[in-house]
């Protein structure tokens, strides 16, 4: 699954925008259990407080809430960066292109 946006979007965003892309992703796959790991901090308080800032980020983490809501069995997760360091040298490496 690939999707377009224009601009480059804050690390916020990208996140974000990461995570609604897996749930969309997985809910096209029928997959009923899911453990989802970021290691934005912040991502997952907004998730779990459910409170989203009137703007891009927050539209996006509503509908992944919403999204979430779907699932049998959904957890959205902190993981350390240095736990996640694949995926992060993936995202620094993506930045130069």
């Amino acid at each position: 699954m690939s999707s377009w946006f224009s601009g480059i979007p804050s690390p916020l965003e990208a996140e974000a925008r990461s995570l609604q892309l897996a749930l969309d992703w997985q809910s096209s796959q029928k997959q009923n259990n899911l453990i989802l790991e970021t290691d934005c901090k912040q991502i997952i308080n907004c998730i779990k407080a459910k409170k989203f800032q009137n703007n891009e980020v927050g539209d996006i983490l509503r509908n992944c809430v919403e999204k979430i809501s779907t699932f049998q069995n959904c957890i959205v997760q902190f993981v350390t960066q240095q736990a996640n360091q694949v995926v992060h040298s993936l995202a620094r490496a993506s930045r130069s292109f």
